[in-house]
């Protein structure tokens, strides 16, 4: 539930407080719901409709697009209001004016951008989300640069993430405001950035693992080191299909186009999945809710839901979670351990 509003210390307002056991469940639920998305949506959907169709067949399509609509639906709401409430605890704390207005502007922009963009179809708004989210994400990145329990490879791993998005975001945005300025001139670098952006999630993938696995890797277990090996395998085999085939499920998936060797895919894939089970198996639950939420957010965010998602998993991985939380609550003590 949610608790005090504040707490009063030496004058000053510490904070939205939420139950850090209800806080798990609802991180939980979002969990669910986003992976039920991408299994159902963005997979069998997808796939679905290239396959021939029986009574069956079509049954079972119609019962996946409705389910993985569900919990689209479901995941959108969950990580906005996560979203909307850290931004308020984090405003609520912030220590210097320019951080309040910061956080409340950019978030009431994101927000305004957010229905907008969905009520009208404006580009206008779909710029101001874009830019608001990405300000955001760069903002609630950096922040972590102030943190002192941050260890200094967290901070090289996140600020990899961020600047992949960035590189990202860069080229999207652009074409945003190309398009809303009537200009049909190609958006300069834009290709190099997609490609940096791409490189970087591989090193980004590096960067976590070295961050958060390599020194937890032991506790993921047999069932971490399957739940790791076996999508990277798949990615392996999948190779041997059609070369359309392994770049349309990498592009519905994760939003790359695996231009680069595919051995540097598997490997990252592999690394990135163990850190995520190293660290949910070891405690860090945190950690590994904001490693894969920046997963399955994907490298080129097709929905505004997606970019909501990917902001909330780069401030969970930058210990924001600790602002919705007691002081003593595990997502402090984990952060000790990042």
């Amino acid at each position: 539930m949610l608790g005090q509003a504040g707490v009063a210390v030496q004058g000053k307002p510490q904070g939205l407080r939420l139950d850090p056991g209800l806080l798990r469940q609802l991180a939980i639920a979002l969990l669910v719901a986003a992976v039920a998305e991408l299994a159902l949506l963005r997979l069998a959907t997808r796939i679905g409709v290239h396959l021939p169709k029986n009574g069956v067949a079509s049954d079972a399509l119609s019962a996946a697009s409705f389910m993985g609509t569900f919990a689209l639906n479901l995941a959108a709401l969950l990580s906005a209001a996560f979203v909307a409430l850290l931004l308020a605890a984090i405003a609520w704390r912030a220590r210097s004016a320019a951080t309040r207005w910061f956080t409340i502007v950019l978030g009431a922009a994101m927000f305004w951008g957010l229905g907008a963009g969905l009520l009208t179809d404006d580009t206008t708004a779909d710029v101001v989300f874009n830019i608001a989210t990405t300000l955001l994400v760069v903002g609630l990145g950096l922040a972590l640069a102030t943190r002192p329990q941050v260890s200094s490879r967290g901070r090289v791993a996140i600020g990899l993430i961020v600047a992949a998005y960035v590189s990202y975001q860069y080229y999207a945005v652009g074409q945003l405001v190309y398009l809303l300025l009537g200009y049909t001139e190609s958006l300069p670098a834009g290709m190099f950035a997609l490609r940096l952006g791409e490189a970087l999630v591989l090193l980004a993938a590096a960067a976590a693992f070295w961050a958060w696995g390599a020194d937890r890797w032991r506790q993921a277990g047999r069932a971490g080191g399957t739940f790791a090996f076996v999508p990277a395998l798949a990615v392996v085999l999948t190779a041997l299909a059609p070369a359309a085939t392994m770049s349309i499920l990498a592009l519905w998936t994760t939003g790359l186009t695996f231009y680069l060797p595919l051995p540097l895919y598997a490997v990252a894939l592999a690394a990135f999945l163990l850190t995520i089970a190293a660290c949910w198996r070891g405690g860090a639950f945190w950690t590994a809710t904001g490693l894969v939420l920046v997963l399955l957010a994907g490298y080129m965010p097709e929905a505004t839901y997606y970019h909501v998602a990917f902001l909330l998993g780069v401030a969970f991985l930058a210990g924001h979670a600790g602002y919705l939380v007691d002081a003593a609550a595990p997502a402090e003590a984990e952060l000790s351990r990042a």
